[in-house]
This record gives structure tokens, C-alpha cells and sequence, in this order.
């Protein structure tokens, strides 16, 4: 799929609208559009590094204005859209703490915003909607985006050989399929771990689905290990993983339409608990216990819950080991 967009894109770098195509993405991510840039960036830049300077000239001039967009947005309809929206996203409760840090630190928010993939609409919308200073949203806004996509440009003008070369010899091997699934459910249950760490505590059907990721880690080591050594028995793993994940991602959508009400969960739904040894113990657990309900979402990230993700997660891990049992490389 990669390859596909890469050489379309590559076929677009020769192409008269390559340049504003490439402004209209940039100039609508600040805004309202999902897609970043650098899904355009990259290949025109590989196509023709000798332009990534200006291709990045292009895409900082054009992110900053639609950053005022952006901000025009937060200023005119924070009540009640994007009040609203920032409800959708799990955030309604800390509103009054974010206006009360963006007053004093809204500069490095910005500044360090911009330099990263998160979508800097959030920082424009917000910006506006908190009545932060335009002059200096306009400054911080050029300077922030414009390291960004100079720096990645910098890096293209000088790698695209290199590069190129890997992408057009790039093939999904089991090992490479393997050791990808390993990184990928390592960094998700890790995940899990983090945002319990902080407090949103999971209920009983959030534990079920960690059991995918606890047999899903290991199993995607040992066929690491087994491709390594062109043991054939490696892909017969990836056939598992395949129905390990696909079952992952049937629970997730299941979880997320208890959450949604679409259909109804266990009444009965808890977090995690140490068994009591005695009464005391049993009547302790009882008050100092929190109770976490299946159908209520503790955070949602970009309007999905955890159990959301879990299921878009794992449909990308099911799909990666399909590729890797039809690689005809090991």
C-alpha cells in the first residue's frame, strides 16, 4: 500500500499541481483536515530533493495560514462546537485547568506542538478559543512549523538516495512481519500499563483484551527467532497471530459498542483486585475498591476509547500478519 502512494506520489512530484496540492493539504491540517502533509511531503521530496527546500517553504507558509484559520475557528465557535468537540475527546473535564496553563504557558505549548505528528489543529482551535495573543501565535506558529518541515526536508535533500533505494528493495518478510508485531503490541500493552498508572483504571472486559497482547507479544517473539534461523514452522505462527488478532479486534468492537450502547455488557463489571484472605481484609477491599464500570469510558483519544483502539490496533496486526504469511520470503 506504501509502495502505491509512494510511487503516485512520486508521479505527482512531476506533475504542474504537485505544489499546490501539497499547499492545500498543509494549509487544511491546520484546521480541520486529518491527514498531515508529510504523507506528500515525503515522496515529493524523495522525487526531487533538490526542491525539498522550497516543498518546505511551501508547506510552512501555507500551515500557518491555515493555523489562522484554525484560529478564527476557536474564536468564533468554541461555544458550543468545539466546546463540544473537546467534550467528544475526553477532555470537557480539565478545560478550566488547560485555560489556566495556557495563560502562562501557552508559548511552549505551541512551539513544542508544532515540532511534532500530533495534529497542530488542536493547537490552532485551542489557541483561538483561549484568546491567546494573535501576534505571537503567528510568530511561535512560523518558527515551529517552519523547523519541522525544514528540518525534515534537510534530512531528504541530503538521505534520498539512501533512501529510495530501501524503499523500492523493501519486502514484508515473516521475520521483518514478526518482529514488527513484537514492537507494536509491545508498545500497546506498555500503553495500557501507563494510562492505568495514571488512573483510568480498566474494567473486566479492558483486562480480557490485554490476554491477546500477553499471548501476542511472546508468540511474535518466538517467530522473530524462528524466521531468524529460516525455520519454516515461522509462518505457521503468523496463520495463530492472524486469528489471534482478528479475535482481538472483534472483542474491541464489541467493547466499544457496549461503551456506545449498542448492545449490553456484564452487569457486573470491575477492575483488577487482590483476592481477600479473611473478612477484614474482604470489608477493607470493599470500601477502597473502585468499581469500573464496562459501558463507561474512562478517556477517549481523538474521539475513540481505549477499547477503540484496541480494535483499530488489532485489525493493523491481523492485516501485517496476513502480509507476512503470503511474504513468499521467510
Amino acid at each position: 500500500m506504501f509502495k502505491k502512494l509512494y510511487h503516485w506520489t512520486l508521479s505527482l512530484a512531476e506533475s504542474p499541481r504537485a505544489t499546490f496540492a501539497l499547499g492545500t493539504v498543509s494549509f487544511a491540517e491546520s484546521s480541520f483536515f486529518p491527514i498531515p502533509p508529510d504523507v506528500i511531503l515525503l515522496p515529493m521530496a524523495l522525487a526531487k530533493p533538490q526542491r525539498a527546500l522550497f516543498y518546505a517553504l511551501i508547506c510552512t507558509l501555507t500551515s500557518v495560514a491555515g493555523g489562522i484559520l484554525g484560529y478564527a475557528i476557536g474564536w468564533f465557535l468554541w461555544d458550543p462546537w468545539v466546546q463540544n468537540i473537546f467534550f467528544s475527546l475526553g477532555w470537557g473535564g480539565h478545560i478550566a485547568t488547560i485555560k489556566t496553563a495556557y495563560a502562562q504557558w501557552g508559548w511552549a505549548f505551541i512551539l513544542i506542538k508544532g515540532l511534532t505528528p500530533i495534529p497542530y489543529k488542536i493547537v490552532t482551535i485551542l489557541s483561538g478559543a483561549l484568546d491567546y495573543n494573535f501576534a505571537l501565535f503567528v510568530i511561535l506558529s512560523l518558527i515551529t512549523r517552519g523547523a519541522r518541515f525544514f528540518l525534515l526536508a534537510g534530512l531528504l535533500n541530503k538521505f534520498a538516495g539512501p533512501i529510495k533505494t530501501y524503499i523500492d528493495e523493501f519486502r514484508w518478510t515473516v521475520a521483518r512481519v514478526a518482529f514488527t508485531l513484537a514492537l507494536i503490541s509491545c508498545a500497546t500493552i506498555a500503553g495500557a500499563w501507563i494510562f492505568e498508572a495514571f488512573g483510568y483504571l480498566p474494567c473486566e472486559l479492558c483486562l480480557k483484551q490485554r490476554i491477546a497482547y500477553y499471548i501476542g507479544v511472546p508468540l511474535a517473539v518466538v517467530t522473530t527467532l524462528l524466521a531468524s534461523k529460516n525455520i519454516p514452522a515461522a509462518r505457521a505462527l503468523l496463520y495463530a497471530s492472524a486469528l489471534l488478532w482478528f479475535g482481538s479486534a472483534l472483542f474491541g468492537v464489541y467493547h466499544s459498542g457496549v461503551e456506545w450502547g449498542f448492545w449490553p455488557g456484564p452487569t457486573a463489571c470491575t477492575g483488577s483486585g487482590a483476592s481477600a484472605s479473611d473478612m477484614d481484609m474482604f470489608m477493607k477491599q470493599l470500601q477502597t475498591t473502585q468499581v469500573v464500570q464496562c459501558d463507561k469510558v474512562a478517556i477517549r483519544i481523538f474521539g475513540l476509547s481505549l477499547a477503540g483502539w484496541n480494535a483499530v490496533i488489532s485489525s493493523v496486526l491481523c492485516t501485517l500478519s496476513i502480509l507476512g504469511v503470503r511474504s513468499k520470503t521467510i
